[in-house]
């Protein structure tokens, strides 16, 4: 059973919060999430043509993909020395479902000074014990791929 949308608001704030998305994300495949995703999850970032996008198998390259790809691309537009913040929006589903959509909020500023506002959807899928088996990021591809091409 998927935690109730409160819950799962209420989690996945804890894991975003202190640091962008991504960063939290990382954070929450190496501590925190831990006990909310599935070791055998499935990860996807939808996006034809955007070079971020993926398909992984299991936690840890998930982790891998998170550490060594999205996270160093983003951070690479970002302004790392001033604030940045993931604000879990709204859940839908979960509870009774085995689904749910998070949308999510970052701000942050870009290294060319300019505010950064990425909204994005991330779609999951529960197991039998409450873990996160697969997710599926929806990102504002072309808003990514603007900013991290001003940075090189």
């Amino acid at each position: 059973m998927a935690p109730t949308p409160a819950e799962l608001h209420e989690i996945l704030t804890g894991v975003f919060q202190g640091g962008s998305g991504v960063a939290g994300m990382v954070h929450a495949h190496s501590q925190r999430g831990q006990r909310i995703v599935a070791p055998d999850m499935k990860f996807q970032i939808a996006g034809k043509d955007f070079g971020l996008a993926c398909k992984v198998d299991g936690v840890d390259s998930t982790g891998d993909h998170l550490r060594n790809e999205l996270l160093p691309a983003l951070m690479n537009a970002l302004d790392t020395s001033k604030p940045m913040n993931t604000e879990v929006v709204r859940v839908i589903g979960g509870g009774d479902s085995p689904w749910a959509a998070v949308e999510l909020l970052s701000t942050g500023t870009s290294k060319k000074g300019e505010p950064w506002h990425h909204e994005s959807v991330t779609v999951l899928r529960f197991n039998e014990d409450g873990k996160i088996a697969e997710a599926k990021g929806y990102f504002d591809t072309l808003y990514l791929h603007n900013r991290m091409e001003e940075c090189k």
